[in-house]
């Protein structure tokens, strides 16, 4: 018996046209109680995979509002860099539940894994967060941060994290532009003041925030992305909450092609720049106290998120 929700329609639809779903389910695949009940654990990741050649990682979600309000960006990746997201695809399906009909491991690596046509140019890999594993992305994070010497760009819904923020606010007091990229209307608003409630700290180090408002008003940010220095790129599905970086999977394309990057600065960055404006910290006391109050309560949700 299927539900009326929009998304139980969307499997049903799937199923009666010979699409296998499977869902990621923490719980059921726990092995103790213990194990059962560290549940705080969710598959954020976005992928496509075509044929095998092409592959996409960003953020962009298969709901109607990431089409038509969402600003959000994928990254087109071929040649062998594909066979680390199939590869990270497949075992997560297989993980959840997923069939793969028996046959010889020839025909599968054939079928899932064929050789690149075209070896590219451009330097690529990817990087995972993985639940109570390695976080080689948050690392990454972290790492590209603390090398920055010239410029840090950021575009990212949420930055929340005590340490993220730290090692952001550093980069500036050491000299570094830094630019953040943040939604100026956010989805999730104890996730926003909670962002927010970092501002004084970043702006005291000389980190200049800007809000997304997107062309006439339209396009809820939802992308992330960091680039620095024209030597470094990451796109992909992570965000700088303490969720995403260390209990969620998670997974960002990233490369030190310098060519790509300054691509990636000019065509999204420069962009997003233009379609934002600078933040203004509030200047009464009253709203100074209520973003302190409400930050401090959110700071909480962060210990655990």
């Amino acid at each position: 018996m299927y539900s009326t929700t929009e998304e139980e329609k969307l499997f049903k639809f799937y199923k009666d046209n010979g699409v296998k779903v499977v869902f990621y389910d923490r719980v059921s695949k726990g092995t103790s109680l213990l194990k059962k009940l560290d549940f705080f654990h969710f598959d954020h990741r976005k992928t496509f995979v075509i044929d095998g050649k092409t592959a996409y990682v960003g953020g962009y979600t298969l709901q109607t509002p990431s089409r038509e309000k969402k600003h959000d960006m994928m990254v087109k990746a071929q040649g062998s860099v594909v066979n680390q997201i199939e590869a990270s695809l497949l075992m997560s399906y297989l993980y959840n539940g997923g069939k793969i009909p028996p046959s010889g491991a020839r025909e599968i690596s054939e079928k899932f894994f064929p050789k690149p046509e075209s070896g590219g140019t451009s330097n690529a890999n990817v990087l995972f967060n993985i639940p109570r594993g390695s976080h080689d992305l948050t690392e990454s994070y972290l790492k590209e941060i603390d090398s920055a010497k010239k410029y840090l760009y950021i575009i990212n819904p949420y930055i929340t994290n005590d340490n993220m923020v730290k090692h952001i606010a550093d980069a500036a007091k050491r000299g570094v532009k830094v630019r953040l990229v943040l939604p100026g209307s956010a989805e999730n608003p104890l996730n926003d003041i909670n962002t927010r409630y970092h501002f004084e700290e970043l702006l005291k180090a000389g980190v200049e925030i800007n809000l997304y408002n997107g062309e006439s008003g339209l396009g809820k940010l939802h992308g992330k992305g960091m680039i620095r220095d024209d030597e470094f790129a990451s796109i992909g599905s992570a965000n700088m909450d303490t969720m995403a970086l260390y209990h969620n999977y998670e997974q960002n394309l990233v490369s030190s092609d310098p060519k790509f990057v300054k691509k990636v600065r000019e065509d999204l960055f420069e962009n997003d720049f233009k379609f934002s404006t600078k933040y203004q910290p509030p200047k009464d006391w009253w709203n100074k106290l209520k973003m302190k109050i409400k930050g401090k309560a959110t700071q909480l949700l962060d210990r655990f998120d």
